[in-house]
């Protein structure tokens, strides 16, 4: 990815969710959007109330892993609602995952383990599902109003760190929370939503609201988070089945089709059996409720998806290291060499440089303080109080990010080298560019393929765009790599590998029109391509408007750069998936970033290969970064 300076001042349920149509709102009852692929239907299927105590013998723990292989070999992935500490205050019983010493509850954790072998995602419900006299499972654990313990927010935030930490002992990786009984109150949804940006409940603004659905953050104390639905209810008996599937056929739009049932309707369905050979397995009934939902939903055209697949993007990680800097530049990428891009923060009136690394691992839990270090001072005294264009990228090729600053005055471009710890100004020009106009547009990607990153920039006057390239220790003379090509008055460029082969391209959108051309790099110029029909275009009628910011990057893991396209008065996205000749239109279903005053940046943040998504935020004096990281 290629990036130009941005200024940026115990009873199982098993619940299947099924999304026909995906709308995510801020407020449940505006801002509804539609993304372009909402025609493929897709379904979830989660496993509720799992906890150590109401599965604690080997036959109960067997058919869980029976259910999980049937489920792999159907091609169909799943989620765990993990309870992960039981207690029955009445027999006087308490059993947590994080007690591994014990056979009964090691074997339980290596039953969730195994079943995210086999396609399963596993979330928090709560940490005992349950309050005073209440049998985990059965019971409420917070209040959605009053004065009791039960719905004060720190109260919240006890638990969810305590069931953080049983999971985190236990060795099992959480992917998103659901409330109990999805009760609580208004300030422990806050609480909650501070942990995780995605929570498996119908909205608590709208519970009646049927479909996915969004907070928006609206100051530091509160976090933008998504809310998934169950509006089909569960199935209780057998005439259920039949209901949700003739529910499926109404094709209800706006409606997440989404239900749970409780597995323990499915044991009457399963038999242990023993082999000749001794070993046991366990034969599952064809008719049973689970087999044919999955079959009824199969026949009805739905594919199975992970709730990461439908959501792609769960918001994440809030950085605060930079508040006291309101005026900067922002650039992200990895100045410390481990994998993942860290940001970084340039006040150009005092030519100090700031760089707070990234150490994010996973979107859970996001107010983890480790995720993101303080501000470092990394460089001071450089190109104090000049009129520079900044860009960041590694130009002398040892895999460490460094910077270019291009003087707008004298037409100077100096290198500040990164060692890991520090940038280091080079005391020599790496290159002087008397010919290139004010203001001109400058890019930093790899041009010709040498893992040097190179510069590219473009003259406003005559619209000729010149290379020149790094050799490691300096840039060469610029050359010319493409004329008279995109001469539109309003349009946006936009640097990335759109096809994959290690070189940056150049992208350029009429906002007028919604068009997208790319010029590809051979290496030695760039070329316009010609789209997929020949028409020049890889792209047609997408986010137009000069409202929009755009960004691009490897959003799905792909090996191309992608396209977001980033609206902040309405805090809505389009995407568009780069084939290597065309782009197509995808929408993300969330309504993230509603901030008339943000702006965009894109890295890799958790360093899984995947381009991540921060928009800077702006609260009063406070100038945070909201992330949300590409999933799975």
């Amino acid at each position: 990815m290629f990036r130009k300076a941005t200024y940026l001042a115990g009873i199982i349920s098993l619940f299947i969710l099924v999304a026909l149509f995906y709308r995510m709102d801020s407020r449940p009852a505006n801002d509804r959007f539609e993304p372009a692929d909402v025609l493929q239907k897709k379904a979830l299927l989660r496993l509720e109330d799992v906890s150590p105590g109401a599965y604690d013998t080997e036959d109960k723990l067997g058919k869980l892993r029976a259910m999980a292989d049937y489920l792999h070999q159907e091609g169909v992935p799943f989620h765990v609602s993990l309870i992960p500490f039981y207690r029955d205050p009445k027999k006087n019983i308490e059993i947590n995952i994080g007690d591994t010493a014990s056979p009964q509850v090691k074997a339980f954790v290596d039953t969730m383990l195994y079943m995210r072998s086999r396609g399963g995602l596993i979330g928090l419900h709560g940490y005992t599902h349950q309050y005073q006299s209440d049998v985990s499972g059965a019971g409420y654990e917070f209040m959605e109003k009053g004065t009791a313990v039960f719905a004060r927010p720190e109260y919240a935030g006890e638990r969810v760190k305590k069931a953080l930490e049983l999971a985190g002992k236990a060795g099992i990786p959480i992917d998103y929370w659901e409330t109990p009984h999805y009760t609580a109150s208004p300030k422990q949804y806050q609480v909650l939503n501070n942990y995780f940006g995605l929570i498996y409940d119908p909205n608590p603004r709208d519970k009646n609201y049927k479909n996915m659905s969004s907070w928006e953050s609206t100051g530091l104390q509160n976090q933008a988070g998504v809310f998934v639905p169950a509006p089909l209810l569960n199935v209780d008996v057998e005439k259920d089945v039949g209901r949700i599937l003739g529910q499926l056929d109404k094709n209800e739009p706006g409606v997440l089709a989404s239900f749970f049932f409780h597995p323990f309707q499915e044991y009457k369905f399963m038999y242990k059996m023993k082999a000749p050979e001794g070993y046991t397995f366990y034969v599952h009934e064809t008719d049973s409720y689970l087999h044919r939902l999955i079959s009824g939903f199969k026949e009805r055209g739905y594919a199975f998806v992970t709730v990461s697949d439908l959501v792609r993007f769960v918001p994440a990680q809030r950085l605060a290291a930079f508040n006291n800097l309101p005026e900067r530049v922002l650039l992200t990428g990895d100045f410390d060499g481990d994998r993942r891009d860290d940001v970084l923060a340039a006040d150009l009136r005092t030519g100090r440089f700031y760089v707070a690394r990234s150490a994010v691992k996973s979107a859970i839990p996001r107010n983890n303080p480790a995720s993101w270090g303080e501000a470092e001072e990394w460089l001071k005294g450089w190109v104090q109080g000049g009129l520079v264009e900044l860009v960041a990228g590694d130009f002398n090729g040892d895999g460490l990010c460094d910077l270019a600053a291009f003087d707008l005055r004298d037409k100077t471009i100096r290198v500040a080298l990164s060692d890991g710890r520090r940038l280091i100004p080079q005391e020599q020009p790496w290159g002087v560019f008397p010919g290139l106009a004010t203001p001109a547009m400058l890019f930093a990607g790899d041009l010709d393929g040498d893992q040097n990153c190179d510069l590219l920039y473009r003259s406003p006057v005559d619209g000729v765009w010149k290379v020149t390239l790094s050799a490691g220790d300096g840039f060469d003379e610029p050359e010319l790599w493409l004329s008279g090509w995109e001469q539109a008055k309003d349009v946006a460029f936009l640097p990335g590998d759109f096809n994959g082969d290690g070189k940056m391209d150049i992208a350029v959108a009429d906002r007028a029109t919604g068009a997208w051309r790319v010029a590809l790099s051979s290496g030695h110029s760039l070329k316009p391509a010609g789209g997929a029909d020949g028409n020049g275009e890889w792209l047609s009628h997408f986010a137009a408007g000069s409202d929009r910011q755009f960004a691009a990057g490897d959003f799905n893991g792909g090996g191309k750069d992608d396209i977001a396209a980033y609206d902040r008065i309405t805090g809505k996205w389009e995407f568009a998936r780069s084939t290597g000749q065309e782009f197509t239109p995808e929408g993300w279903p969330v309504i993230w970033g509603k901030d008339a005053k943000a702006r965009l940046l894109t890295g890799d943040f958790n360093g899984d290969g995947k381009s991540d998504l921060a928009v800077e935020r702006r609260f009063g004096e406070s100038v945070p970064l909201d992330t949300a990281l590409s999933v799975p």
